[in-house]
């Protein structure tokens, strides 16, 4: 029995994985998707402040897999539109995801 399995954080958005899987392919509790929906933000935020992000990520099989799709086919700095676009999006339809899973308090 294994007590302490390892815990990996995906490079981009800082999202946990437990063991050997991610608990998804996007987050489906509340609390996860609005963490993964500010990671999103924040990283939106960055690249329109202008920081210099860096594509090179040694080994993209370990992000988590919502970023691991966000990067597929981006490469350089001339892809910098494309990821926030996708960013954008991905943003978004968490921010949906979360507003149909909260009720609206009356």
């Amino acid at each position: 029995m294994v007590m302490n399995e390892a815990i990996k954080i995906c490079e981009l958005c800082k999202r946990h994985k437990w063991g050997s899987f991610w608990e998804s392919q996007i987050p489906h509790i509340p609390g996860a998707i609005k963490q993964q929906t500010d990671n999103l933000e924040r990283i939106l935020k960055s690249l329109s402040d202008g920081k210099v992000f860096s594509f090179y990520i040694h080994n993209r099989r370990e992000l988590c897999p919502l970023c691991y799709d966000l990067l597929d086919g981006i490469e350089s700095d001339k892809d910098l539109k494309k990821f926030e676009k996708r960013l954008n999006f991905a943003a978004s339809e968490l921010r949906k995801n979360l507003t149909y899973r909260i009720p609206a308090v009356s």
